[in-house]
């Protein structure tokens, strides 16, 4: 039996523009996503069970020799992916998850990554590849179906903590079935850990829930043609490379008040870039823009394509204690997790 268990993950910056080659900053969140992997007994094929389904559901020896399944059901595709690349033709999957689709933390990225990781434990030890390999592979099968993704959040949930991604091989994405996101070779990225840093995030750095986002293909894709035709692409780029920077030096300091007052700027300045978009929380922003300090003391930013499934607020607790109470009052919650430092694991032999 292998366990392969993935965090959650929440971005602080480099929406967009990672995809260009930019900078991203995340952290990895308290809960997780868990695939336990067996090889059956006898016969071939898959046997796959999620808490999503009613029932187990089967694949073929020929769609794990394939690599493929029908449709974009992410759980099946992953084991038929990774059983061709692996070589495995006969296994029992099953996963458990903390993660909800509707926060935004990541887990159709960690339930591929987890796949993967488990079955490239399973398999003989010649097929075996690295993780940082593994987590190419699952960043293609993430693009290959919302066809826009960076593999910042594969390259964070292995890796753990506060982590820094980027594609130096990045190219503008050509927004179709057939995007353009540069070299699927270039990997391993840059990435880079700042453990030292996640503590200061737990209190600079207050993740909010509302379930309300739309699909992240569909904003992903809405919100970058937008930037285009508004002509945004390169006032993006230097906003999140303002706020990335921000981020460190507020984060370095510890309280340091000129640094937090240079996030809550970089912040504002970054969220501005996104005002008039698609999937812009105009209304939010305008019931948070009536509160004492708002984008002095405090501000706040969408996280990840945006929409409103989650949301940072951005300040010391007591500069965002009204903005809390505000947030409750329109129907958000605090993120039922906490920023923590544990990447990606493989148990085998239980």
């Amino acid at each position: 039996m292998v366990n392969a268990s993935v965090p959650g993950k929440v971005m602080l910056a480099g929406e967009y523009a990672v995809l260009l080659g930019g900078r991203a900053l995340a952290a990895t969140i308290d809960k997780r996503l868990d695939v336990t992997a067996t090889i059956k007994e006898a016969g071939f094929g898959a046997v796959v069970t999620s808490e999503l389904w009613d029932s187990p559901r089967s694949l073929s020896d020929e769609a794990l020799a394939s690599g493929r399944v029908e449709g974009q059901e992410p759980l099946t595709a992953a084991v038929a992916y990774g059983a061709k690349l692996f070589g495995i033709a006969n296994v029992e999957l099953s996963v458990r998850s903390q993660l909800k689709v509707s926060h935004g933390v990541g887990s159709s990225s960690a339930l591929r990554l987890g796949v993967l990781l488990a079955l490239n434990e399973l398999a003989h030890a010649s097929s075996r590849l690295p993780f940082l390999e593994i987590a190419r592979h699952a960043w293609l099968l993430q693009r290959d179906a919302q066809a826009l993704a960076s593999g910042y959040d594969v390259a964070t949930q292995l890796t753990g903590g506060l982590v820094e991604f980027r594609n130096p091989g990045a190219r503008r994405p050509q927004i179709g079935p057939q995007p353009d996101a540069g070299d699927p070779d270039a990997w391993p990225v840059e990435v880079s850990r700042h453990e030292r840093l996640l503590e200061t995030a737990r209190e600079l750095v207050h993740p909010f829930v509302g379930g309300r986002g739309a699909p992240t293909g569909k904003v992903l894709s809405e919100t970058l043609v937008w930037l285009d035709q508004e002509g945004r692409l390169e006032a993006l780029m230097h906003a999140s490379e303002t706020l990335v920077e921000a981020f460190h030096g507020a984060l370095s300091a510890r309280f340091d008040a000129r640094a937090l007052a240079r996030l809550v700027a970089a912040t504002r300045e970054h969220r501005s870039v996104f005002a008039g978009s698609p999937h812009d929380p105009a209304a939010l922003e305008e019931a948070l823009a009536k509160l004492p300090g708002f984008d002095r003391t405090f501000s706040f930013k969408t996280t990840g394509a945006g929409g409103e499934d989650a949301i940072l607020l951005i300040g010391e607790p007591s500069s965002v204690a009204l903005a809390t109470d505000t947030l409750y009052r329109m129907g958000w919650d605090r993120m039922p997790a906490r920023f923590a430092g544990e990447g990606s694991s493989v148990r085998s032999g239980e």
